[in-house]
Protein backbone atom coordinates (compact mmCIF):
# COMPACT_ATOMS: atom_id res chain seq x y z
CA UNK A 1 0.00 0.00 0.00
CA UNK A 2 1.72 3.64 -0.83
CA UNK A 3 1.79 6.59 0.98
CA UNK A 4 -0.99 8.74 0.88
CA UNK A 5 0.84 12.00 1.75
CA UNK A 6 4.22 11.72 0.18
CA UNK A 7 5.34 14.18 3.22
CA UNK A 8 4.44 11.75 6.22
CA UNK A 9 5.34 8.22 4.50
CA UNK A 10 4.64 5.73 6.80
CA UNK A 11 4.74 1.41 6.41
CA UNK A 12 1.54 -0.66 6.47
CA UNK A 13 0.70 -1.35 10.22
CA UNK A 14 2.88 1.30 11.11
CA UNK A 15 0.82 4.46 13.27
CA UNK A 16 0.53 7.81 11.82
CA UNK A 17 2.98 10.26 12.50
CA UNK A 18 2.59 13.98 12.75
CA UNK A 19 2.52 16.07 9.90
CA UNK A 20 6.18 17.77 9.26
CA UNK A 21 6.59 21.12 9.88
CA UNK A 22 7.44 21.36 6.80
CA UNK A 23 4.37 20.45 5.29
CA UNK A 24 2.33 22.61 8.00
CA UNK A 25 4.49 26.06 6.93
CA UNK A 26 3.84 25.04 3.63
CA UNK A 27 -0.13 24.87 4.16
CA UNK A 28 -0.02 28.26 5.98
CA UNK A 29 2.71 29.68 3.39
CA UNK A 30 -0.34 28.45 0.36
CA UNK A 31 -3.21 30.32 2.78
CA UNK A 32 -1.65 33.70 3.68
CA UNK A 33 -1.14 33.95 -0.19
CA UNK A 34 -5.01 32.73 -0.91
CA UNK A 35 -5.74 35.78 1.66
CA UNK A 36 -3.02 38.27 -0.21
CA UNK A 37 -4.99 37.67 -3.28
CA UNK A 38 -8.37 37.42 -2.16
CA UNK A 39 -7.48 41.02 -0.05
CA UNK A 40 -5.82 42.55 -3.88
CA UNK A 41 -9.31 41.49 -5.51
CA UNK A 42 -11.07 42.56 -2.69
CA UNK A 43 -9.31 46.55 -2.94
CA UNK A 44 -9.95 46.40 -6.79
CA UNK A 45 -13.72 45.34 -6.33
CA UNK A 46 -14.04 48.29 -4.12
CA UNK A 47 -11.91 50.97 -6.67
CA UNK A 48 -14.06 50.20 -9.56
CA UNK A 49 -16.67 49.87 -7.92
CA UNK A 50 -16.10 53.42 -6.40
CA UNK A 51 -15.34 54.54 -10.44
CA UNK A 52 -18.65 52.76 -11.16
CA UNK A 53 -20.66 54.83 -8.34
CA UNK A 54 -18.62 58.22 -8.96
CA UNK A 55 -19.64 57.70 -12.60
CA UNK A 56 -23.25 57.04 -12.24
CA UNK A 57 -23.54 59.95 -9.61
CA UNK A 58 -22.00 62.20 -12.69
CA UNK A 59 -24.53 60.88 -15.27
CA UNK A 60 -27.49 61.38 -12.79
CA UNK A 61 -26.23 65.12 -11.53
CA UNK A 62 -25.82 65.77 -15.89
CA UNK A 63 -29.41 64.82 -16.03
CA UNK A 64 -31.08 66.36 -13.24
CA UNK A 65 -29.32 69.50 -13.95
CA UNK A 66 -30.46 69.25 -17.83
CA UNK A 67 -34.18 67.92 -17.67
CA UNK A 68 -34.92 67.68 -13.26
CA UNK A 69 -38.69 67.20 -14.01
CA UNK A 70 -38.40 64.20 -15.91
CA UNK A 71 -35.51 62.57 -13.37
CA UNK A 72 -37.64 63.65 -10.19
CA UNK A 73 -40.48 61.76 -12.14
CA UNK A 74 -38.88 58.61 -13.19
CA UNK A 75 -37.44 58.43 -8.98
CA UNK A 76 -40.89 59.00 -8.23
CA UNK A 77 -41.89 56.01 -10.41
CA UNK A 78 -39.33 53.42 -9.63
CA UNK A 79 -40.21 54.00 -5.80
CA UNK A 80 -43.54 53.57 -6.47
CA UNK A 81 -43.11 50.15 -8.60
CA UNK A 82 -40.35 49.30 -5.87
CA UNK A 83 -43.08 49.49 -3.14
CA UNK A 84 -45.61 47.12 -5.05
CA UNK A 85 -47.90 49.88 -6.54
CA UNK A 86 -48.32 48.83 -9.82
CA UNK A 87 -50.14 45.39 -9.96
CA UNK A 88 -48.48 42.64 -12.33
CA UNK A 89 -50.27 42.75 -15.06
CA UNK A 90 -49.92 46.49 -15.63
CA UNK A 91 -45.93 45.63 -15.17
CA UNK A 92 -45.86 42.90 -17.72
CA UNK A 93 -47.22 44.93 -19.79
CA UNK A 94 -45.36 47.93 -19.44
CA UNK A 95 -42.01 45.50 -19.91
CA UNK A 96 -43.11 44.27 -23.15
CA UNK A 97 -44.37 47.88 -24.90
CA UNK A 98 -40.42 49.05 -23.50
CA UNK A 99 -38.99 46.31 -25.13
CA UNK A 100 -40.30 46.04 -28.12
CA UNK A 101 -40.08 49.66 -28.00
CA UNK A 102 -36.35 49.84 -27.52
CA UNK A 103 -35.62 46.66 -29.54
CA UNK A 104 -37.18 48.69 -32.35
CA UNK A 105 -35.24 51.91 -31.55
CA UNK A 106 -31.94 49.92 -31.72
CA UNK A 107 -32.44 48.33 -34.96
CA UNK A 108 -33.43 51.39 -36.79
CA UNK A 109 -30.19 52.78 -35.19
CA UNK A 110 -28.63 50.05 -36.31
CA UNK A 111 -30.07 49.96 -39.87
CA UNK A 112 -29.37 53.61 -40.33
CA UNK A 113 -25.55 53.37 -39.30
CA UNK A 114 -25.25 50.97 -42.57
CA UNK A 115 -24.00 52.53 -45.74
CA UNK A 116 -26.44 51.83 -48.82
CA UNK A 117 -24.63 49.39 -51.26
CA UNK A 118 -23.12 51.31 -54.21
CA UNK A 119 -24.88 50.67 -57.12
CA UNK A 120 -23.90 48.03 -59.58
CA UNK A 121 -21.40 48.87 -62.66
CA UNK A 122 -23.42 49.72 -65.72
CA UNK A 123 -22.62 46.94 -68.43
CA UNK A 124 -21.92 48.11 -71.99
CA UNK A 125 -23.51 47.12 -75.04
Amino acid sequence: MPPSDPQNPRTPGEPERPPTLDAEADHAHEAWEHANRAREHGRQLRAESQALIGDLEAGLRGQLARNPYAVLGAAAAAGYVLSAGVPRWAVRLAVSAGSRWLIDAALGQIIASVPPPAPAPRRRR
